[in-house]
């Protein structure tokens, strides 16, 4: 290879050859189900932290307003650990209600058998 080669320049058409049009696999670790348990434990924290931080706040602001030491502090911690709690637990369930009515929805329409 001579030097003029080495330093020719690639049309983009080449250059999209190259690097674009490449298949570029999937590492074998990230699969569907891996991401949305990810992204389940993302939104578990992000939710946790966010109610608890909201009822530490709000605890807070009561008890100097009323003037009573940490009671309503931890009474709003364990509210907004609850909270999160009962928010979580209701969106896996509607996470589940939908994955089943998906499979239940093409069972029905799928076996090919039309009524009416």
């Amino acid at each position: 290879m001579t030097e003029r080669e080495k330093k020719r320049r690639y049309t983009y058409d080449e250059l999209k050859e190259k690097y674009i049009d490449q298949k570029v696999k999937t590492p074998s670790f990230l699969t569907k189900r891996s991401v949305q348990g990810f992204n389940l434990f993302i939104a578990f924290i992000f939710n946790m932290v966010f109610v608890t931080l909201l009822g530490i706040v709000i605890g807070y602001v009561l008890d100097r307003w009323l003037n009573t030491s940490p009671l309503f502090l931890i009474v709003m911690i364990l509210l907004s650990i609850a909270a999160a709690f009962r928010n979580l637990i209701s969106w896996y369930l509607k996470q589940e209600v939908n994955h089943n009515g998906k499979q239940g929805s093409e069972r029905n329409h799928g076996d090919g058998d039309n009524e009416g």
